[in-house]
């Protein structure tokens, strides 16, 4: 839109808006499967109720399944409907897009982070921040005015991170 910020370009710079496309082409992990999709695509939720026309409601309904082989030209060879619900987009972390334009419908809090970045095997960053000698005041690490030592907040806050990728 004419007057509004650009938010894609610097967002398609970064590691989220890849990351699906590059895992499952193997360029990742050899471990990832699966059930790791369920944070590195848009609106992914296998629960019989939860019908909201993302990620695998378009897969079943296209009968596309996960590769057996974590190998180049597995995303290429998706449907195109697929990809364009793949990798870590804006409605990831801030909800919804049928809430937009208005305020975002997620903070900049570490819990928000957490959700995807704390599975407890793979990804333990916040459980590990939470049990150092740095863990006071977790709910309130992003908030402006805290957590904003460059120092610490560069790997401490989503605020202070979200500075440091943006240069």
């Amino acid at each position: 839109n004419v007057g509004q910020e650009d938010i894609v370009t610097p967002w398609s710079k970064t590691g989220h808006a890849t990351f699906f496309q590059k895992a499952i082409d193997g360029l990742e992990s050899s471990h990832y499967n699966e059930s790791c999709i369920t944070c590195h695509v848009v609106g992914n939720n296998k629960a019989p109720t939860a019908v909201n026309g993302g990620f695998d409601d378009v897969a079943k309904q296209l009968g596309w399944t996960f590769p057996a082989e974590l190998k180049p030209g597995n995303f290429a060879a998706m449907p195109s409907q697929l990809q364009g619900l793949a990798n870590i987009q804006c409605e990831n972390c801030h909800g919804p897009g049928s809430r937009h334009p208005g305020a975002p419908s997620v903070t900049l809090d570490v819990k928000v982070c957490a959700s995807c970045h704390q599975d407890g095997h793979y990804h333990n960053r916040p459980s590990q921040w939470e049990i150092s000698p740095h863990a006071g005041a977790y709910e309130a690490i992003g908030a402006e005015g805290f957590g904003n030592r460059s120092a610490c907040a560069r790997c401490h806050s989503p605020v202070g991170f979200t500075e440091v990728a943006k240069g």
